[in-house]
């Protein structure tokens, strides 16, 4: 049997990113590899069993502060065995850590970094430069092409494009009536949360009755940062009467569930979101949710492909209420677009690709 440690440091709960594509590798591995053993690394704080129908071996390993030197010891414990290794939600910081084991130690094992995002200022341009120096033959994925660009344009020889693997429903979703808008997951600047104490507040001043709900869900330490404390409690001083904020991570069935007759707000900043995928949108599109996107992201190009919401060329609060009442009057025209969306999205992202491509079979989902 052969064996695939799947590393993610900073997972302590089920908020956010890290553990969606997590738990999606996790339960596409049980179906898809039979011939491997499958090992999950985690934060101390993570429940093992928020994954326990996925079978794999769960470690709550990572402290916060000695995080990076425990990768790289545990880095070099799994290489000198021979095993396969990935770091799903990988940066500049893996790398280097992996930079500092030796060439006979990285060439043991098989280690693969997944790359969702690259902020390249002077100085993060010049130390990934660096890195290229010491491990140009690193295996890099990228989800999008723009960040495979910048990865190979560095220097590293093995940057390949993966769509960012996300759980595909079992079952195609079922045509629902509108119910409310939402705005799910973790509560974050880049998210550009701040927008929806504009539109909350003109809407309450409208005097409208449109439910939504608003996820304001901590970071994956369980925290906020002040700015976002200080706009959570502006938003429950409006006093708009059909605001739902909860502020804690969901359990998978329910963060699932509110997509159900929902209509998805992504006022995402541009400068974010440009080269960024949003897992949150595939979530959405693929269970019949209808999204709202900010204009030069990449939420916006996928509406663009399949006609499944609207795209909002510009921050206003008018300009959104009025795309909004625009799907709320055609709702099930723009469900039959996410169905659409769904049989593409489903395939194009399913996570055994990601899987078939680390350990080199031959591709199922072509």
């Amino acid at each position: 049997m052969k064996t695939l440690h799947i590393i993610e440091p900073t997972l302590n709960n089920t908020a956010g990113h890290c553990f969606t594509v997590v738990h999606a590798l996790a339960m596409a591995a049980r179906e898809g590899l039979s011939d491997h053993h499958v090992h999950v690394w985690t934060g101390h704080h993570f429940d093992a069993h928020t994954m326990h129908e996925s079978g794999a071996n769960i470690h709550r390993y990572f402290y916060r502060r000695i995080r990076r030197l425990q990768l790289w010891w545990l880095l070099r414990d799994l290489l000198t065995k021979g095993d396969g290794v990935l770091l799903p939600t990988a940066g500049r910081s893996e790398l280097a850590i992996y930079s500092f084991l030796s060439r006979k130690l990285r060439q043991k094992g098989d280690a693969w970094f997944y790359f969702h995002q690259l902020r390249m200022d002077g100085a993060r341009e010049a130390r990934l430069r660096l890195l290229t120096q010491r491990i140009p033959e690193a295996n890099i994925l990228c989800t999008h092409p723009a960040l495979q660009r910048i990865v190979r344009d560095s220097g590293f020889n093995h940057a390949l494009l993966q769509p960012c693997p996300f759980a595909p429903p079992l079952h195609p979703f079922k045509i629902a009536s509108f119910q409310h808008i939402i705005f799910p997951g973790e509560a974050r600047l880049d998210k550009n949360f701040p927008f929806l104490l504009t539109l909350v507040r003109y809407m309450h001043e409208q005097q409208m009755t449109i439910p939504i709900m608003i996820q304001a869900g901590p970071n994956h330490h369980g925290h906020y940062s002040v700015a976002i404390a200080e706009l959570i409690q502006s938003l429950r001083n409006i006093g708009y009467a059909y605001l739902n904020m909860p502020q804690q991570a969901f359990s998978s069935g329910d963060y699932l569930d509110q997509f159900t007759g929902g209509l998805c707000l992504q006022p995402y900043r541009s400068e974010d979101y440009a080269a960024k995928i949003s897992g949150i949108t595939l979530d959405a599109l693929t269970r019949g949710c209808p999204c709202i996107a900010a204009t030069n992201t990449w939420p916006a190009d996928v509406l663009n492909e399949f006609g499944a919401g609207k795209v909002c060329e510009a921050l206003d609060v008018q300009i959104w209420m009025q795309a909004i009442m625009q799907v709320i009057d055609d709702y099930p025209r723009y469900q039959q677009q996410c169905r659409q969306a769904m049989d593409v999205l489903s395939i194009r992202h399913h996570p055994m690709r990601t899987l078939e491509t680390i350990t080199g079979y031959g591709s199922r989902y072509t």
